[in-house]
């Protein structure tokens, strides 16, 4: 170390706490102020590539240091992030104490073993009776089908035979996210129609860890809809109880005609012809 005491470095250092995963390990980042703008820049950018790079789930936390004495058992600072806020909740406001949480919360919670990079998403599994509902909706032998997560599962919550689009959140919880499928049958034009809506409902009053949960398991909804054989006609997002209605639906897919307004050009000013002055 004395040698490079200038060069930017990563150490990987095991701590006596242990999780699920195994012992807990932190990244310690260390960036001398001698060192030169770009390192220090490209050390910044890295930081959490490496930290995914080497298995998210296994770090309790990242160690900013920039001197060689803050290496040594002395110099060390760092707190676990469970311990850093505890005497200080009571004193946050609102708005400081959602983005405590949400700097708290991992979605790495919920994967087995290392995650990379490239990671987008939660594949949670679809349950035997989710998966046998999506089937029926894909057949129109049912109206509406809400899925759920529960133990790291995606299972059915609500399937309903006929219900209109208005009485659609009443069949959802108004704190907790929800996916929802809904086949709106209507006319339109003289014409009968079927469009099968996804809706993501994912209320401001739900807690962080849920709505980053249910949002990465987005994706292994739809495809095991897909997989069922759903058609989804649109997709849409909903963040309170009265978002949905039936009149809201039907101008989502057949967006309202606008007629255009023409304005008359605006006679000159004055009286008499037009004048050319010389």
């Amino acid at each position: 170390m004395a040698e490079h005491s200038d060069q930017p470095a990563y150490f990987v250092f095991r701590l006596d706490k242990q999780n699920k995963f195994g012992y807990a390990w932190l990244l310690i980042m260390y960036v001398p102020d001698t060192c030169k703008v770009k390192q220090k820049m490209l050390m910044s950018s890295t930081a959490e590539t490496v930290r995914k790079g080497l298995g998210a789930t296994y770090f309790a936390g990242l160690y900013h240091i920039s001197t060689k004495s803050e290496l040594t058992f002395k110099g060390y600072s760092w707190i676990d992030k469970s311990e850093r806020y505890k005497n200080q909740e009571d004193l946050m406001t609102e708005e400081e104490r959602i983005r405590h949480e949400e700097k708290q919360t991992s979605v790495g919670e919920y994967i087995g073993g290392p995650t990379t990079s490239n990671v987008h998403g939660v594949n949670f599994p679809t349950d035997d009776t989710g998966m046998a509902k999506l089937k029926e909706f894909s057949q129109n032998q049912i109206k509406l089908v809400v899925l759920k997560i529960e133990n790291e599962k995606i299972v059915l919550d609500v399937a309903v035979d006929s219900i209109t689009g208005d009485e659609i959140m009443k069949k959802v919880p108004e704190d907790q996210p929800r996916f929802i499928f809904f086949n709106y049958t209507h006319t339109f034009e003289n014409t009968d129609m079927n469009s099968v809506f996804f809706i993501y409902f994912c209320p401001i009053k739900s807690k962080i860890k849920q709505r980053m949960v249910y949002s990465s398991a987005k994706q292994a909804v739809l495809t095991a809809a897909k997989d069922a054989g759903v058609n989804i006609d649109k997709s849409m997002e909903a963040s309170e109880i009265g978002d949905i209605t039936t009149k809201y639906l039907h101008d989502y897919i057949h967006p309202p005609k606008v007629e255009e307004v023409k304005f008359s050009k605006p006679k000159r000013p004055g009286k008499g012809r037009a004048r050319i002055a010389k």
